[in-house]
């Protein structure tokens, strides 16, 4: 378990400095355009739809596993008449606050792999987070709008 631990901080940790906080701000406010088109404010600012999220539910892949809520999107489709209403209303209010619950947003880690044979070298294996089905409905949302 060290082995991965000191693995992952290393690629995960940054040799570079960050710019201080107002500089990294500017820089991302250049980047951005100065205005949202009408378009596009009308659309972020109105409630989701059921059939958005119907829409970005049919834009998992069925064969994407589940996140630690175990739900796939096989459960989500199955039982879609019976839980679309709640759905909806929890989304809504996630997009009326701007952020989603903590456990829409948990996910489990796993090693795979890269290649048959050599599983001592830590190097050798790929992490993939599974995540929750609600959470990859809800990005699929962000990703139409």
């Amino acid at each position: 378990m060290e082995a991965v631990t000191t693995h992952y901080s290393g690629l995960l940790s940054s040799s570079y400095s960050i710019p201080e906080q107002s500089s990294l701000a500017e820089l991302v406010l250049e980047a951005m355009q100065h205005r949202i088109l009408e378009v596009a404010q009308d659309k972020l600012s109105r409630p989701l739809l059921e059939e958005e999220m119907s829409n970005a539910l049919a834009g998992i892949c069925r064969t994407s596993c589940p996140g630690i809520d175990g739900l796939s999107r096989d459960f989500f489709e199955f039982f879609w008449e019976v839980i679309k209403v709640d759905l909806v209303a929890g989304l809504n209010e996630a997009w009326d606050v701007g952020c989603l619950p903590e456990h829409f947003k948990e996910g489990l880690i796993f090693l795979i792999p890269k290649v048959q044979g050599i599983i001592t070298d830590v190097r050798q294996w790929r992490p993939i987070t599974l995540l929750n089905t609600i959470y990859k409905i809800f990005a699929n949302i962000l990703a139409m709008h």
